[in-house]
């Protein structure tokens, strides 16, 4: 695991040596043989990696001395936190490939994005060589959005143990995925780690086994933590003004006062996806507004087209945004930031 971006490796141990493995179960970088048990203060010495031991025990924290750009300072932001792997008894790879091959899943999910008021849910679709995500975003059991993203993926065992990761871009680190729990029933786990914390979420066949169509396509261009808005003053270029005329022109009347928060995400192809809401009272505590009114601000706000271009900063090439709106007697007042 890793505070800011996904570091894609098993770290294996094997007769007295260290094995270093990619999310495509390749062997990158090995130790010589280490006699010793490593503690606290020790480093791991490699061909391409000098893994300096900060804590040991059963969850090792480890910084690679000889990789600045990801590794920059000893802090918990940039390291790497192994944990074991669960060790279970697995059907074989086949067996599991056709299990998942050709069928939908889906799952509840979190969100990376800050969010409290709607449901989230990852519909995936195993084919031969590639996987598709569909996001489906639900307010008071209303469907409010959905997107998609088609990536390459690939199936691996080590130690019969089942993993899989989604690969596109080589120089996009990828999430590693450990599948648990294989039922009959058509259900399994994953875990994986996402910043600091270990993630599971339970899929299911889903009910439907065939996907949306024609839905609008999303993909964050670094699989990690968006950086925020104001690292280099993401707005929207046309302006506040715009957007208040543009949204509230044909914004259905709801009744309340308070305020809307859509989270999104602006990738560095300037598309808006995986989406967030909070709403609050004049008080800012927890309200609700009418399902009519929140999906006409989330559909008004994917739409936007002319986000300033990100230029890439040390961890994020995505950016973390929002648009707040003021809402007083069912209308929209003003906009924030």
């Amino acid at each position: 695991m890793d505070q800011n971006i996904p570091f894609p490796f098993l770290l294996e141990i094997k007769n007295d040596t260290f094995f270093l493995i990619d999310h495509k179960n390749k062997i990158i970088d090995h130790s010589g043989l280490v006699k010793n048990q490593m503690k606290a203060g020790d480093t791991l010495h490699m061909k391409e990696h000098d893994f300096f031991l900060v804590s040991d025990g059963e969850s090792p924290f480890l910084f690679d001395l000889k990789d600045s750009l990801n590794f920059s300072f000893q802090h918990y932001k940039a390291g790497a936190r192994f944990k074991p792997a669960i060790a279970e008894p697995l059907a074989s790879l086949e067996e599991a490939k056709d299990f998942l091959q050709g069928n939908v899943f889906s799952a509840e999910i979190e969100s990376m994005t800050p969010n409290r008021d709607m449901r989230i849910t990852r519909t995936w679709s195993f084919g031969q060589d590639s996987l598709i995500s569909v996001y489906s975003y639900f307010y008071q059991d209303q469907l409010m959005y959905q997107e998609q993203q088609r990536k390459k993926y690939h199936l691996f065992e080590r130690q019969g143990m089942l993993f899989f990761s989604e690969n596109e871009l080589p120089e996009n680190p990828q999430m590693l995925y450990q599948i648990t729990d294989l039922e009959n029933n058509g259900s399994f786990r994953i875990k994986y780690y996402r910043n600091s914390d270990e993630m599971e979420e339970v899929y299911s066949l889903a009910e439907v086994q065939e996907l949306p169509q024609d839905l609008p396509v999303f993909s964050k261009c670094l699989d990690g933590q968006p950086g925020e808005y104001y690292h280099d003053n993401i707005t929207y270029q046309q302006g506040n003004d715009y957007l208040l005329k543009k949204i509230g022109a044909e914004a259905p009347v709801a009744e309340g006062d308070g305020y809307i928060t859509i989270h999104f995400t602006v990738n560095c192809e300037g598309k808006v996806g995986r989406l967030g809401l909070e709403q609050m009272d004049p008080e800012y505590r927890s309200a609700s507004f009418s399902p009519a009114l929140v999906k006409h601000l989330i559909s008004e706000v994917t739409a936007l087209k002319d986000w300033p271009e990100i230029p890439p900063g040390s961890f994020y090439k995505d950016v973390h945004a929002f648009l707040m709106f003021k809402i007083r007697d069912g209308k929209i007042t003003d906009l924030i930031p």
